[in-house]
């Protein structure tokens, strides 16, 4: 289990706290909503664990206008009590669909009113972001960049790419790693995750999943408010819904856009800056 990273003198002692506490909630949402597989529930539980730990008392501290602190003990509390394994097996299917749709799609190119041309430009600006960060392809993972589990990982490993730069005095990295998740949640996460929370709130309010998602919008707002970021509303439509009083429905999807695209594996040993606290990623992937 990882501790904390050392600070050193003159280093901002909460800004390392935040940073790390933030890489943990979003590593936990990230690995709830990965395709489960057999080793599913085990990864979940373990960053359920590692947040408990090391993020539930700085997240009521450090979050306090935007119940980031509530949010993750409800989850972790979610987390706890689910039979995992059978009530993903139950709930997946009609709320995120098998490739795409369901009641909460769990892709950025799923949410507004993008053409058929602007989604695989989303999906590049995506997968460029990953390796501009040292993020690698990982084979288990055959799914498109803008799932929301690889999307949040993005924002784990930034924070804790500030965290590390943080704590050894690199001033010019970190800035280089905060204003990386500030773009981030404006043009991507930032822009779909409150419609995604709020979808899974009215399709299964009690689930595991929506709790979950409770803390991703939290976490969205208390990072848009203190990085400046932009943040999407809750009502911001599915693609294939049509507008308020719109008769209209959607039309077929473009094959394209639903090239497969692998997830995160590995770090690229040349990343801008080196992650010894991520564990959980393979290097040289």
């Amino acid at each position: 289990m990882r501790a904390p990273p050392d600070t050193n003198a003159g280093t901002s002692d909460e800004a390392i706290a935040r940073a790390f506490a933030r890489g943990l909630i979003y590593r936990l949402i990230g690995q709830t909503f990965q395709p489960p597989d057999a080793a599913w529930p085990a990864r979940m539980i373990a960053a359920a664990r590692e947040a408990r730990t090391n993020a539930r008392e700085a997240a009521a501290t450090l979050f306090p206008a935007h119940g980031v602190g509530a949010a993750l003990a409800s989850a972790l509390a979610a987390i706890g009590d689910d039979p995992l394994p059978a009530r993903a097996a139950a709930l997946q299917p009609a709320l995120f669909g098998h490739v795409a749709g369901g009641e909460a799609p769990l892709y950025e190119t799923e949410y507004g009113s993008l053409t058929l041309f602007q989604r695989p430009q989303v999906l590049a600006d995506l997968a460029g972001t990953y390796r501009a960060f040292g993020l690698a392809p990982a084979p288990r993972m055959a799914e498109r960049p803008d799932h929301l589990a690889f999307e949040c990982e993005f924002m784990y490993v930034a924070a804790f790419k500030e965290a590390w730069a943080l704590a050894h005095e690199q001033g010019e990295q970190a800035a280089i790693c905060l204003g990386a998740q500030k773009l981030f949640i404006t043009e991507h996460l930032g822009r779909w995750a409150p419609s995604f929370a709020a979808r899974l709130a009215a399709a299964a309010p009690e689930s595991l999943f929506a709790r979950v998602a409770e803390l991703l919008a939290a976490i969205v707002r208390a990072d848009g408010d203190a990085l400046g970021a932009v943040v999407g509303l809750p009502t911001l439509l599915v693609n294939c819904e049509p507008e308020p009083e719109t008769p209209d429905a959607c039309g077929p999807i473009d094959a394209d856009v639903h090239a497969d695209a692998d997830g995160f594996g590995g770090l690229d040993p040349a990343a801008t800056v080196p992650v010894p606290l991520v564990a959980n990623l393979h290097a040289g992937a």
